[in-house]
């Protein structure tokens, strides 16, 4: 659930990458280099997509 319930057992991620990988595997970037954060649309898509996602899970029969 996306309530933040404590998990049963510990998640373990391993050890932090270096920033080299983490850019490479980022989707913070597209393909050309430029930051979603700077594409309006792009961001408008993905907050509605988020909060579609979060309503949903709390209450999905109660529609908007």
């Amino acid at each position: 659930d996306q309530i933040g319930k404590e998990l049963d057992e510990p998640v373990i991620l391993g050890e932090p990458l270096d920033e080299e990988t983490l850019r490479a595997k980022t989707t913070i970037y597209r393909i050309d280099g430029e930051a979603y954060k700077d594409d309006v649309d792009a961001v408008k898509v993905c907050q509605r997509i988020h909060v579609s996602r979060s309503f949903g899970a709390f209450n999905p029969e109660a529609g908007w």
